[in-house]
């Protein structure tokens, strides 16, 4: 088990690479992931208006502004921009944070729902949030597509300062990649690639069918690339695992759509603070 300070020291040094990841720059891939719902956005997106309609019924009828917190918030947080439309009757207080000034300075410009009545984005780590100085708790945390990155360890240390930032009875989504249980985990080496990989048939698989939904041989590969460099999932039930040890209720939601081969390696695992 890794010690506190090699948590630390790995998180600083995969987001120091991600803040230079081509793949999430402008002219990158991943404009092209969100246009194509290749990473399941919109399953996504029905996902957490289910689960925030929940929430909402829970409150006090009194409060109708929340603060919600977007870690890893890319330059187009549409999963979550979504969620808060979909609500108008209430008000949102939106906080971002990306380590990648592109992703920022593009999210600052976003066309943001009209009841988000404040924002703001940080060009910071999300993955300690011991390094911000974040004035309130709040109620809803957003993750998407971005634990996949960390291992075990790391998304312990952050979900802990999750449960840390939430306020009782407040609501964790991730939105992310997930291992299907008949592969082994593979943990991130700290230098090259694993050996016995079962990704390469999976990544191969994926790299093809990008070109049959129209992208190009390079930003295909960059996508590739930038996969098997930094793609390294926990399972659902890892997830859960980690989650519950925390003090968070879990609950788990698969996607189904019969139109991307790989869904089974998407959904959604929600951890309320009860």
């Amino acid at each position: 088990m890794s010690t506190l300070i090699d948590i630390e020291s790995s998180v600083q040094s995969k987001t120091s690479v991600m803040r230079r990841e081509p793949t999430f720059n402008k002219g990158g891939s991943y404009q092209f992931i969100i246009g194509k719902n290749l990473g399941l956005h919109r399953e996504a997106i029905a996902t957490s208006i289910e689960i925030v309609s929940k929430f909402l019924s829970s409150l006090p009828k009194t409060k109708k502004t929340l603060n919600v917190l977007d870690l890893a918030c890319g330059a187009s947080p549409v999963i979550i921009a979504e969620v808060m439309n979909h609500f108008s009757n209430y008000s949102f207080e939106y906080t971002g944070i990306d380590i990648n000034p592109d992703q920022v300075a593009t999210c600052r410009k976003f066309s943001f729902p009209k009841n988000v009545i404040k924002k703001e984005v940080i060009e910071e780590n999300a993955w300690n949030l011991e390094e911000h100085s974040l004035k309130d708790k709040v109620d809803l945390v957003f993750i998407g597509l971005n634990t996949h990155h960390g291992t075990p360890e790391e998304i312990s240390f952050l979900a802990k300062q999750i449960f840390s930032q939430l306020n009782k009875g407040g609501v964790f989504l991730n939105h992310d990649l997930f291992r299907p249980e008949k592969y082994p985990y593979l943990r991130r080496p700290k230098k090259g690639l694993p050996k016995n990989d079962w990704r390469d048939e999976w990544l191969s698989g994926y790299k093809s069918f990008l070109k049959t939904q129209g992208q190009s041989e390079d930003l295909a590969e960059q996508g590739i690339d930038h996969m098997r460099n930094w793609d390294y999932p926990i399972s659902m039930e890892e997830m859960r695992t980690i989650l519950v040890k925390i003090g968070f209720r879990v609950s788990t939601h698969s996607y189904t759509n019969p139109n991307h081969p790989f869904s089974n390696f998407y959904g959604m695992v929600v951890g309320y603070k009860v």
